[in-house]
């Protein structure tokens, strides 16, 4: 099983990347094989990953290796 497959078979669930997120987790995009993954947890789907960016409670916690990219999210304040 190729490792591209594998990561999509065990992505999580939104329900379950949002109560991590809750729980201090941050949703992060890493460029070398451009994905998203909510770290500590796994990866996500990218329709998932979209819906976390889009909610109004989410927002950029760093700018990640380039200046006014953002490469991490967090939940709440």
């Amino acid at each position: 099983m190729s490792g591209a497959h594998r990561r999509r078979s065990m992505s999580l669930s939104l329900d379950k990347a949002l109560d991590l997120m809750r729980r201090g987790a941050r949703l992060m995009m890493m460029h070398s094989d451009r994905q998203y993954y909510v770290v500590p947890g796994g990866h996500l789907k990218p329709a998932d990953a979209q819906a976390i960016l889009n909610r109004p409670d989410v927002f950029a916690f760093d700018d990640g290796l380039f200046p006014g990219h953002p490469q991490s999210w967090k939940i709440g304040g």
